[in-house]
């Protein structure tokens, strides 16, 4: 028995085994609560449930960009910076080597203001233009009124994230990285659970919202809890309305250029699936859905590997220690390389036969495309994670040009559609040429630059010099 007490303990307190679970939980979403969806909601219903599914992922970039700034500054004054900068990071001779608490209790209570007063504006914005956008094809839903009511909680839930949803992102940002995905694990675990329950008991469209709804709720209570245990080393002190106006000046030049970024990316899935229900309907934006539902989880498992390292990352770069830093960015981008590859190998030839499986109507897009989204999707991943990578320095180098490139991009599926009879395929390659055209090689060597390497050294020298 203490035998196997050591590697039992191990697991348990292994932040990459705990993301792991989380993104299996995230898989079981597509192998329990997608075909649950599939099999209990109607062609049309399931078409509107990623409509909705859309609406969500466009919300949560409306923070204009400040969450992911925020974090950052969190991971440095964790590691012990003085002061923060608009642009750029302080001299790595002026780190304190231990957190500032001062600063950290600023930052929170400026978060906290701020998010108080974001919510009030999705509230405003979302409710205006999301009714807009799901009245437009609310009628072909199988019962209206309950599409309605699902869209009212959907927009509950959303609010509700962006009062609250920053406490694990600041937890995060302490380094409590394994607490944190224990919290989201738990959280998204007792959602599905109550989807699915939900679901069977013939709820319908209303399930996902509310199992949202509360696990929402009790991710955020977690989170505030272990966070404010983290910073009780220290004695709050008051943070004044000018303190506050102060730090979002010092945030806000890199925050809307992250909220540009992070808009400009998620406006590609988002505009496509309009177009796809415009043009094939909501039956054919069920199957284009489903094939994005897969790829977000294979994304989401491959990812872990880096997720789970980005504060330490910063404090790496923050006191330039670039051998670490290096060492660190080689294993972990590999990592996540590899098990992308592994992971699509067997899943995207599989799906369609798993959709049969189950007994479902349901389908995902002809291999062809579902081959080449599955290269949209790795070669994103791996951009991704080079642009988050260049932005821990306080920079955004990448934003022109990435925001014309998503642009080009739905210009270039529409011109598919419209000329060509490619069908699906014209909201596969839009994206996917667009990117290579530019991105998918350029800020790969530029975020290497940064390392003062290359990104052949990088991956194919073991030295890492």
């Amino acid at each position: 028995m203490n035998d196997l007490r050591q590697p039992v303990s191990r697991l348990w307190n292994s932040t990459v085994v705990w993301s792991w679970v989380f993104n299996g939980l995230r898989l079981s979403s597509v192998l329990i609560l997608l075909p649950l969806l599939t099999r209990l909601l109607t062609e049309a219903d399931l078409g509107f449930y990623m409509l909705l599914a859309m609406q969500i992922t466009f919300v949560q970039l409306l923070d204009l960009g400040f969450l992911p700034a925020i974090s950052r500054s969190v991971s440095y004054a964790t590691a012990g910076a003085r002061e923060l900068k608009a642009h750029g990071m302080e001299s790595s001779e002026h780190n304190l080597g231990t957190p500032n608490y001062p600063l950290l209790w600023q930052l929170l209570s400026t978060t906290r203001a701020l998010y108080q007063r974001l919510s009030i504006g999705v509230l405003l914005l979302m409710g205006a233009w999301g009714t807009f956008a799901v009245g437009l094809k609310i009628e072909q839903a199988s019962d209206p009124r309950q599409a309605w009511i699902a869209w009212s909680l959907t927009l509950a839930g959303t609010v509700f994230e962006m009062y609250s949803g920053w406490w694990n992102t600041y937890l995060r940002g302490l380094n409590q990285v394994l607490v944190s995905t224990r919290i989201q694990a738990g959280a998204y675990l007792l959602r599905l659970l109550i989807a699915a329950i939900l679901l069977i008991a013939g709820l319908g469209l209303l399930s996902v919202p509310i199992a949202t709804l509360i696990s929402s709720f009790l991710q955020r209570s977690l989170s505030r809890r272990w966070a404010l245990r983290f910073m009780a080393a220290s004695k709050r002190p008051e943070t004044s309305h000018a303190e506050v106006s102060r730090l979002l000046r010092l945030l806000w030049p890199n925050s809307w250029r992250v909220g540009v970024h992070c808009l400009s990316n998620s406006l590609v899935p988002y505009l496509n699936t309009l177009i796809c229900i415009q043009w094939l309907g909501l039956a054919g934006n069920a199957q284009y859905g489903v094939s994005l539902q897969i790829m977000n989880v294979l994304q989401g498992m491959a990812s872990v590997w880096v997720l789970v390292k980005w504060p330490i990352m910063g404090q790496y770069l923050s006191r330039r220690e670039l051998p670490l830093l290096r060492a660190l960015v080689r294993q972990r981008f590999l990592l996540q390389m590899a098990s992308f590859a592994a992971m699509a190998v067997v899943v995207v030839p599989l799906s369609p036969w798993l959709l049969t499986l189950l007994k479902t109507d349901k389908s995902v897009l002809p291999m062809i495309w579902m081959v080449l989204l599955t290269l949209y999707t790795f070669a994103e991943t791996h951009l991704s994670s080079w642009a988050t990578f260049i932005s821990l320095g306080n920079r955004l180098p990448f934003l022109p040009v990435t925001v014309l490139t998503n642009v080009a991009s739905v210009g270039l599926s529409l011109v598919l559609l419209k000329f060509t009879s490619l069908g699906f395929g014209a909201l596969v390659l839009g994206p996917l040429l667009a990117g290579a055209a530019h991105n998918y090689w350029r800020w790969p060597r530029e975020g290497c630059r940064v390392l003062e390497t290359s990104w052949t050294r990088l991956f194919f020298s073991g030295k890492n010099v």
